[in-house]
């Protein structure tokens, strides 16, 4: 029973997978949920931010992009903003370029801090579209706005100025001198309060300066958006416009998107995969993986627990030879040892094991007498002999003796 309980053991213990299939189920599970953990983290990165609309991610005929990109290839020092603390902080390099969509942005633009160390241009919007249900990149159809919608968004900057539009001229004036520009259907100015005029037509200003202060507006969107810039005269004037803004240098210029939803989502889990706690995400991941390898190479599968009671042959006679041994008693085991050899070398020799004791001895006596080692053994060994474990072993050592003795006589 004992000697079939390692078997039953083993073979319980073997798994459903191999080795090599458990570490490549757990590696795929491991890089799985860390691609899950990571994107996740940065998931509205991996968002499609061309979609129409007034913004410097759109392509289409009312989006900025055309002038992003533009100004890129002339190797300007352009970037898109999604950080809404870009609006109201006081200390960082870079003109801020603003592009509300319509008068509900107001409120927004209200937060902004326009006493700042370096300039802000304000786009003023002209037209709204609705977006392709087909294609959500294009405007299906574009239309004016009411003027009340850029009214009020200047009127968070200053309430003296006024807004209104008229027919679209033929040529403007940059600083005195004439200058092409091709503008559609309706031209968009400031008609009157604290600006001073840079670029102008007759019936007011298309881009000027807040007096007293490093905040540029331009009014009539078609010199900066993706329809305007079609044309080279508009091309002209925005680089003109950039400089003028910039003050010709390499300041970088920065066009915010959070005005229109495109704020970046500040989050723990995010925080956890960008410097400088990069570092420390992936040396606790990497420790994570040693543990859980040191964990599946040292323990594996579980052995089965023992019995509390050990049962069979061999655990009866350990539990009995370590009784004598506890007790110091073995030798008086020699009687009845030699009772028992006595009666194996009688089934050896072919007689009955059960015969007195009396014939046994007769029995056995003639038979060494028949050995070849009668001048060393002439009797069988005596349990009286024996006092202690040491004589007990060499008690059992003569009758292993004798029964090679004779068993070299019956040949």
């Amino acid at each position: 029973m004992s000697d079939a309980a390692p078997e039953a053991a083993q073979s319980n213990s073997t798994g459903l997978f191999s080795w090599r299939a458990a570490i490549i189920l757990v590696l795929v599970g491991v890089a799985s949920f860390a691609s899950l953990v990571v994107l996740n983290a940065f998931a509205p990165e991996f968002e499609d931010r061309d979609q129409a609309g007034l913004h410097a991610y759109s392509k289409s005929a009312l989006g900025y992009n055309a002038a992003v990109e533009l100004l890129q290839r002339l190797d300007r020092d352009v970037e898109i903003s999604r950080e809404s603390w870009r609006l109201d902080d006081y200390g960082w390099d870079g003109t801020l370029v603003l592009t509300p969509a319509n008068g509900r942005d107001a409120d927004e633009l209200a937060e902004v801090n326009f006493d700042r160390d370096n300039p802000v241009l304000l786009i003023l919007p002209k037209r709204y579209g609705w977006r392709d249900r087909q294609n959500p990149r294009h405007q299906q159809r574009v239309f004016e706005q009411n003027i009340a919608e850029p009214r009020s968004l200047v009127n968070e900057i200053s309430d003296t100025l006024g807004v209104r539009r008229t027919s679209p001229p033929s040529s403007a004036s940059w600083f005195g001198s004439t200058r092409d520009i091709e503008i559609n259907d309706i031209v968009q100015v400031i008609s009157s309060g604290n600006i001073e005029p840079i670029l102008t037509i007759e019936e007011g200003t298309l881009f000027g300066r807040l007096q007293g202060t490093d905040t540029y507006i331009l009014s009539d969107p078609e010199l900066a958006n993706t329809h305007g810039l079609s044309h080279i005269e508009n091309v002209k004037l925005w680089i003109d416009i950039v400089d003028e803004v910039t003050g010709g240098g390499d300041v970088k210029l920065i066009f915010d998107t959070t005005l229109h939803g495109f704020e970046t989502s500040r989050s723990l889990l995010r925080l956890l995969f960008e410097p400088p706690f990069l570092g420390a995400t992936l040396a606790a991941f990497v420790t994570a993986l040693l543990l859980g390898w040191a964990a599946f190479v040292r323990f594996g599968t579980p052995p089965e627990l023992a019995p509390p009671v050990a049962t069979g042959r061999k655990s009866l006679i350990e539990s009995t030879t370590g009784l004598f041994d506890a007790t110091s008693r073995e030798a008086t085991l020699s009687s009845e040892y030699g009772d028992l050899s006595e009666r194996m070398l009688l089934e050896e020799l072919g007689y009955p094991p059960d015969l007195p004791k009396d014939a046994r001895e007769a029995i056995l006596a003639k038979a060494i007498k028949k050995t070849r080692n009668t001048e060393h053994r002439e009797h069988l060994p005596d349990p009286d002999h024996v006092t202690n474990r040491v004589s007990l072993m060499a008690f059992a050592r003569a009758y292993h003796d004798l029964k090679e003795d004779l068993s070299d006589g019956r040949e």
